[in-house]
């Protein structure tokens, strides 16, 4: 597996791995009502150290994000077909370490409040601790890096 930052130009690479998962899924509709478009992924990943693309043979197929004003993790998604081979434990790695090196100690992440979803035994596993319900049909997690 080979990690990479994302350039502007992965935009469209990005979405289409987020449109892959078969767990949280949003379609175009929902992620532009929760402020995740294009436009403010562009404004994002022109920063430097604020997305990354893993992929495996060539194939990009998951990717991490941050943003680095607040200390979140905005999400990390990884293709079905490669899930459980250790992309989404390097991806969430790396984005920690970002922040960390941005001088955050407390990071946060929301993600699905749909408790049966993958992500919540994930985040926990790799240290994150559960907070609760949010806005949006969202739930925090938080951890001290």
């Amino acid at each position: 597996m080979l990690l990479r930052s994302a350039k502007l130009e992965d935009i469209d690479i990005l979405f289409q791995i987020r449109m892959s998962v078969r767990e949280n899924q949003a379609s175009i509709e929902r992620l532009a009502e929760l402020g995740i478009t294009p436009n403010s992924v562009r404004e994002i990943i022109q920063l430097p150290n604020t997305a990354w693309i893993a992929s495996i043979n060539d194939e990009d197929v998951g990717f991490a994000i941050i943003n680095p004003a607040t200390g979140s993790l905005l999400g990390i998604f990884v293709h079905p077909d490669y899930q459980g081979r250790g992309t989404g434990k390097a991806l969430l790695k790396t984005a920690e370490e970002a922040l960390r090196a941005r001088g955050f100690r407390q990071l946060r992440l929301n993600t699905s409040d749909n408790m049966n979803a993958r992500a919540h035994q994930f985040y926990r596993n790799q240290g994150w601790i559960p907070i609760g319900k949010v806005e949006n049909q969202l739930f925090r997690y938080e951890k001290q890096v």
